[in-house]
């Protein structure tokens, strides 16, 4: 989820609050049951798709297949044949952001503070809109949600400090509810005191760069070892043929995704980077040039009478 505008691709995103997965909305179809009967009906319904052990295609609604699908993160919802809604269809649950990053929190601070700057400016006498603001609210809801998805703070590498830092998600949700000490300012300070040292919210899921990269090898070793079976060599395959193997596989993750199996979503994407990497062995890889965002210089008026020298 975010909160406002995203910035371009050399632009960091200050706003970004939460990862791509969302909780779903079942709409599960109640024809002419009457009203009396339909919660007992639903309730049913998703007793019997959490007990589900494997994919059902022929059930049009979503299957819970782990332990992470037994956490409130389904909603089942009655619709009627008026109604015509596939019941596969999903949203976004309100208050349902969190975080998966100190980062993240820190750059909406950021944002926040910049935002109250100029929540005052006018322009054509209408009030500049600058985007919803960050409450201490949304913030509590956000890591609370974010502690209840298994995050904790952990540190990369054990460093002493003297300074105050944030060691668990409780600390950080006891500062902002305590109204003597909270600041956003400070809160920001502390996050990045907390980051300094080595801090960061983990789900036991995440993983470094170099550690991504270590993978992405083991994947381009297993297809070096097939090339024996290819009847073309890889070196006299164009561009347009890789792309073709990558949409292969980016179908396959796409019907994993639709089916909640993020193992085989993640499994998926490693051949597919892989698959990328070992076109750019044999056809190049353009450098990403990154281009300095700088402010532009203000112009200073000259008139000696005008109202900015006032």
């Amino acid at each position: 989820m975010v909160t406002g505008c995203t910035g371009g691709d050399t632009e960091p995103n200050y706003n970004i609050v939460g990862d791509n997965r969302i909780k779903k909305v079942f709409k599960i179809p109640v024809g002419n049951i009457p009203d009396d009967e339909i919660e007992d009906y639903i309730r049913k319904v998703s007793e019997k798709f959490k007990k589900a052990t494997q994919i059902q295609p022929d059930l049009d609604c979503g299957i819970y297949k782990n332990e992470d699908t037994d956490k409130d993160i389904c909603y089942f919802l009655p619709t009627n044949n008026e109604n015509k809604m596939h019941s596969n269809y999903s949203h976004v649950i309100p208050n349902s952001h969190f975080w998966t990053d100190l980062t993240q929190i820190k750059y909406s601070i950021d944002y926040q503070i910049e935002r109250e700057k100029r929540e005052l400016e006018v322009k054509d006498n209408n009030t500049i809109y600058v985007g919803e603001p960050l409450t201490k609210d949304y913030i509590l809801i956000g890591l609370g949600n974010s502690l209840m998805r298994g995050y904790k703070l952990k540190q990369k590498n054990k460093k002493s400090y003297t300074y105050i830092v944030f060691e668990s998600i409780e600390d950080m949700i006891e500062y902002v509810q305590n109204e003597r000490w909270f600041n956003l300012e400070d809160f920001r300070d502390i996050i990045n005191n907390t980051i300094n040292v080595g801090f960061n919210l983990t789900n036991g899921l995440k993983m470094e760069r170099k550690e991504v990269y270590k993978r992405l090898d083991g994947e381009r070793d297993y297809q070096d070892s097939r090339k024996k079976l290819r009847t073309v060599p890889d070196e006299e395959k164009p561009i347009a043929e890789w792309l073709i193997y990558m949409e292969h596989h980016l179908k396959k993750a796409k019907k994993a995704t639709y089916y909640l199996n993020n193992e085989e979503t993640l499994s998926r994407i490693r051949i597919i980077t892989a698959l990328g990497v070992r076109a750019m062995e044999i056809h190049g890889c353009p450098e990403r040039k990154i281009v300095e965002i700088v402010d532009p210089p203000k112009d200073e008026c000259s008139d000696n009478n005008c109202d900015c020298k006032k």
